[in-house]
């Protein structure tokens, strides 16, 4: 029976795509013809809600109709994914790494490969309408060339920049080329076209405005044109970025490190930015009288007056952004080389989330389907997100790691700690590594009431937040709403001297804590047992068994996340006054799978 309805189900999301398409309106890169974005919804997007496995890193943006997802991979594979089903439709081999992003137009699919080939599929089936190929790549020993041209589409043709230094003018319906424009170097910018006019950049610095029987307009010279590359150890002419044109104002970002404005109907400057030398690659977005614009060795993501080009924000990423901001109502997304997805508020610059994080490093586009986010990843999943609760993040007063770099005893044997604090790190997190930051971070909780939430990823707890029992620094942090996990053994039983450390009096630690240990000596450590998750345990993420030493009576804490042979507590939480928290977690460093530190994440990112 169960068979039957998904059956039935496929076969209903089928017919009811091909009666969707016979209305749809033309859709192309980042699913909108002028690259801007502002729709509204409610939540954060940084849940996964499915992914699918292309086998190869995907940079090119998705294109999302009714209920298929187009796309293409670095290994010349162009999928069509059915949404409803979460499986592949179809997939067309183009053979040459596929870097466009779709097109569609009157139910046919439209994208360029680096063989230099332009495409047109039946969006339905996949099969190939037509294939024209453009001359061959014009040298450029830069390089850094990880996008084409993506098709723009405008009554009934396709605008798309060739690696031949050509902006080629081709027919949607037959594939004949209509003309073409010559600008004598490769041409990666996708095309901006409005009622009257075609925008684009190429690799030798010039930015292009032409009109549609491909004449030139005029013709604009970046700092990039004048600059004799050889005095720099980077390429500092290409626009690789795509034009946003709005209140006749053309937009783009050039590798020669200036964000530009000019009047669209002159080519005059209105304005230019210095990002001092960072290239500044990904595509502008606008909201509400600003532009906003990621960087790649700058490291941040910003966003500008769109009159003046005075900036309003900046927001500072852990790596360099290539894929262009976008924007679901007032939140702004864009990936960036450390596989995080920075989620960021389009008014403020605030981080609202951690992000979510993929495998590899993100260099395609997000785009909005009105329910989901969509965008692939160098490890070779498209990843879906779906909205759910965010709370706000302050990066430099919320979410902190503590990582001591040397440690006399019990530090981790394999540098898990210094893996973990770089994950967090590249989730948001500040880094903390001295006893007296650490110390004046919790004062501060004590102080103010905000919460704040470390995590302890090397085995050390100084002797500044233990001393004076129940009245002791770690306890007055939580009861003021802080939050503490630890991963490995706890620190509260431990007293640091000369040469390592020594055990602590238990009776101590339990006082501090708030725990009944049982005994006041090393027989409250129980011993090294297995250890098997709780439904709790398995909602955070936990292993389904382990081995931990140190278990409490299951009576003595809030939460238990596991539990070992003896019926007692291994990982858990308990709560104390203004709903702050300890949590004991353990982490086998020898045997780390891909998701070993999710139950970290699932504590400290509710």
């Amino acid at each position: 029976m169960t068979k039957m309805v998904l059956v039935f189900s496929a076969l209903l999301s089928w017919t009811n795509e091909i009666i969707a398409q016979r209305n749809e309106t033309t859709l192309m890169f980042r699913s909108f013809p002028e690259k801007e974005s502002s729709r509204v919804h409610g939540g954060i997007f940084q849940h996964k809600a499915w992914s699918f496995f292309s086998d190869a890193p995907i940079r090119s943006t998705p294109l999302i109709v009714n209920n298929t997802v187009y796309f293409g991979n670095a290994e010349g594979r162009f999928y069509g994914i059915d949404k409803v089903a979460r499986k592949m439709r179809w997939v067309f081999e183009a053979k040459n790494p596929i870097h466009s992003s779709p097109a569609y137009s009157n139910n046919t699919i439209f994208f360029a490969d680096a063989g230099q080939s332009l495409y047109a599929l039946e969006a339905l089936t996949g099969k190939k309408v037509w294939q024209i190929h453009f001359g061959e790549t014009l040298p450029y020993e830069w390089q850094f060339d990880y996008f084409q041209s993506s098709p723009t589409i405008r009554n009934g043709k396709i605008f798309i920049g060739g690696g031949d230094g050509k902006l080629h003018i081709v027919d949607c319906k037959t594939g004949k080329e209509f003309l073409q424009f010559d600008a004598g170097a490769r041409i990666r910018s996708s095309p901006a076209v409005t009622e009257d006019a075609i925008y684009f950049g190429d690799f030798n610095g010039k930015f292009y405005c032409l009109d549609f029987e491909g004449r030139l307009k005029w013709k604009f010279s970046t700092v990039g044109d004048t600059i004799t590359q050889t005095r720099f150890l980077y390429d500092r002419k290409a626009i690789i970025s795509s034009p946003v044109v709005q209140n006749e104002v053309v937009m783009f970002g050039s590798r020669d490190g200036f964000l530009y404005a000019l009047n669209s109907k002159t080519g005059k400057i209105k304005w230019k930015r210095d990002y001092s030398r960072s290239w500044i690659l990904s595509s502008p977005a606008i909201y509400k009288g600003t532009v906003i614009q990621g960087t790649s060795d700058g490291k941040f993501v910003n966003a500008v007056d769109l009159e003046t080009g005075n900036e309003v924000w900046r927001t500072r990423t852990s790596d360099v952004i290539f894929a262009s901001p976008t924007l679901v109502g007032d939140v702004v997304y864009t990936g960036a080389f450390d596989g995080t997805l920075y989620c960021m508020d389009a008014m403020t610059g605030k981080r609202l989330a951690p992000g979510f994080m993929a495998e590899s490093s993100i260099l395609s586009s997000a785009v909005y389907d009105e329910s989901n986010l969509y965008f692939g990843s160098d490890d070779g999943n498209l990843y879906v997100l779906e909205a759910g609760p965010g709370y706000r993040m302050n990066t430099s007063d919320s979410n902190f790691v503590f990582q001591k770099s040397r440690l006399p005893f019990y530090s981790f044997k394999t540098g898990l700690d210094s893996r973990l604090s770089e994950v967090l790190r590249r989730r948001g997190f500040t880094q903390c590594e001295d006893d007296t930051v650490l110390v004046r971070t919790m004062q501060s909780t004590v102080m103010d009431g905000f919460k704040r939430r470390i995590v302890f990823a090397s085995n050390y707890f100084p002797s500044e937040l233990l001393t004076n029992g129940r009245n002791c620094l770690l306890r007055r942090f939580m009861d003021a709403g802080g939050e503490v996990v630890i991963l490995h053994l706890n620190f509260a039983f431990f007293r640091k001297v000369t040469g390592g450390f020594r055990i602590n009096n238990f009776k101590e630690a339990g006082e501090i804590l708030g725990i009944d240990f049982g005994y006041e000596d090393t027989r409250a450590l129980k011993g090294m047992y297995p250890c098997y998750a709780t439904s709790d345990g398995e909602k955070i993420g936990l292993p389904r068994f382990s081995t931990s030493l140190a278990s409490v009576k299951r009576s003595e804490v809030d939460i238990a996340y596991s539990i070992n042979e003896i019926g007692e507590a291994t990982a858990w939480s308990k709560y104390y006054s203004n709903n702050g928290k300890f949590t004991q977690l353990w982490i086998d460093e020898f045997h780390l799978e891909k998701d070993s530190f999710n139950p970290i994440y699932s504590i400290v990112e509710p």
